[in-house]
C-alpha cells in the first residue's frame, strides 16, 4: 500500500529534476548565445575578450564542479561542454586573428 502512493511520487521527483536541470542547461545555452553573438561584432576590444572568456570559464567551472549527474542527464552534460569548447576555440582564434594584424 505505501509502495503504491510513494512510487508515483518519486517518479514525479524524478521528472522535476530532468526538468530543472534542462533549465539549467538551457539558462547556459542562453549565455553561450549571448557570448557569440558579441563575438560576431568586428573590432572586439582586448577587454572584450576578457570578459567573454571569464564568463565562458565560469560556464564551464560551473558544469565541471556539477558532481551529480544523473544518467539521463549525461549525454546532455556533455554536449554543453563540448559546446563551450567551441566557443572558447572560436573566442582563442578571434584573439590570434587579432594579434596577427
Amino acid at each position: 500500500m505505501v509502495f503504491a502512493v510513494l512510487y508515483p511520487l518519486m517518479a514525479y521527483n524524478f521528472g522535476a529534476e530532468t526538468f530543472h536541470r534542462n533549465l539549467v542547461y538551457a539558462n547556459y545555452y542562453d549565455e553561450l548565445i549571448k557570448i557569440e553573438n558579441q563575438l560576431s561584432l568586428p573590432m572586439l576590444s582586448t577587454e572584450a575578450f576578457v570578459d567573454l572568456d571569464n564568463r565562458l570559464a565560469q560556464i564551464e567551472s560551473a558544469l565541471r564542479d556539477d558532481e551529480v549527474i544523473r544518467m539521463d542527464s549525461k549525454k546532455a552534460h556533455f554536449r554543453v561542454l563540448l559546446d563551450v569548447v567551441k566557443v572558447r576555440t572560436k573566442i582563442d582564434g578571434l584573439k590570434t586573428a587579432g594579434a596577427a594584424k
